[in-house]
C-alpha cells in the first residue's frame, strides 16, 4: 500500500506539472502573437492606427498574460523554481478571496434579458473583452460579439432540443458560458459541448456567402464585420476544439471517456487519467 500511495502522489504531481506546461503552451502562444502585432504590425489598409493609450494598455495586457503563462510553463518543467505570480496570487486569494468570488455565477454580472425564462447576464469584463479583441474599430467588436453569442446560442438550443433547462447565459470578457441542468446521456454531452461549434460554422457560411454578393462594401466598418465573422470566427472554433477543459474539446473529450458531468472536468483530471492509463500498460 505505501508503494501505491508513493506512486499515486507522484502521478497527481506529474499531472499538476504537465496541466501547467500545457497551460503555458495555449496561452502564451497567441497573447504573444497579439502583443508582437500591437507593436510591430501596420494597421489595416483604410485603418487609422490605434490610439496611443488603447496600444499601450493593450500591450501591457498581452505581456503580463504572456508573461504568466511563461511563468505557468516552467513551473512546470521546474517545479522547484519559485514562481513569479505565487506570491501576489496568494495575497488576492487571502485579501478578497477572489478564487471563491469568481466561481459565484452572480459575481460582477449585470442581469440584462430574461428570454423564455432564461436569465441572460453581462459580466462587468465584457467592455473589457470587446475593446481587446474589437481593436478599437466598432465592426470587429460588434463581429465579435455577435460569434461569442452565437456560440452559446449553440449550446443553449441543444440543451432545450434535448429537454433539459438550460440556467443562464452569460458573456464576459473571454466569451460566455451556457450554464444549464439535466441528467445527460454520453451522447448528449458530446453534442451540447459541440453546438455552440456547429453554430459558429453555420455564422462562417453564411458569412462567407454574404461577402460574394455584389456591392456589399469590403472596406471600413463592414471589412471588420466580416472579418471577425469567418476567419476570426473559424480561429475562435478551432481553439475552442482544442482537448483542454474548459474549452468545449476538454468537455467531449472527457465526455467520450468517461460520460463525466461537463463541471467536473479539467486539464489535470484529464492529465492524470493519461497517466494511469500509461501506468496500467506498462
Amino acid at each position: 500500500m505505501g508503494a501505491g500511495s508513493e506512486f499515486n502522489t507522484s502521478d497527481r504531481s506529474l499531472a499538476v506539472r504537465i496541466t501547467r506546461v500545457l497551460f503555458g503552451l495555449v496561452c502564451s502562444v497567441p497573447f504573444g502573437m497579439l502583443a508582437y502585432v500591437t507593436i510591430a504590425m501596420p494597421p489595416p489598409e483604410g485603418h487609422p492606427p490605434l490610439p496611443m493609450g488603447t496600444a499601450i494598455l493593450l500591450e501591457v495586457f498581452s505581456s503580463l498574460i504572456v508573461l504568466y503563462s511563461v511563468d505557468q510553463l516552467l513551473s512546470g518543467l521546474v517545479p522547484s523554481r519559485t514562481r513569479w505570480f505565487a506570491r501576489g496570487e496568494s495575497a488576492l486569494d487571502a485579501r478578497f478571496g477572489i478564487t471563491a468570488k469568481l466561481m459565484r455565477p452572480s459575481f460582477g454580472n449585470l442581469a440584462i434579458a430574461r428570454p423564455w425564462g432564461i436569465p441572460v447576464y453581462a459580466n462587468w469584463t465584457l467592455p473589457v473583452g470587446l475593446w481587446l479583441f474589437g481593436r478599437s474599430h466598432l465592426g470587429a467588436a460588434i463581429g465579435w460579439l455577435l460569434v461569442v453569442v452565437v456560440h452559446e446560442l449553440g449550446h443553449a438550443v441543444l440543451v432545450r432540443r434535448f429537454g433539459f433547462r438550460v440556467e443562464a447565459l452569460s458573456f464576459h470578457g473571454f466569451g460566455g458560458e451556457c450554464a444549464w441542468s439535466g441528467n445527460a446521456t454520453r451522447s448528449q454531452r458530446v453534442w451540447i459541448a459541440l453546438g455552440g461549434v456547429l453554430a459558429q460554422a453555420a455564422l462562417f457560411v453564411m458569412a462567407m456567402a454574404v461577402a460574394r454578393i455584389p456591392g456589399v462594401p469590403s472596406t471600413g466598418f463592414m471589412a471588420d464585420l466580416g472579418l471577425q465573422l469567418t476567419w476570426m470566427n473559424a480561429t475562435m472554433a478551432a481553439v475552442n476544439l482544442i482537448p483542454i477543459a474548459p474549452l468545449d474539446g476538454g468537455v467531449v473529450l472527457d465526455a467520450v471517456r468517461s460520460g463525466a458531468e461537463p463541471a467536473k472536468v479539467s486539464v489535470e483530471r484529464f492529465v492524470e487519467g493519461v497517466l494511469e492509463k500509461v501506468r496500467k500498460s506498462s
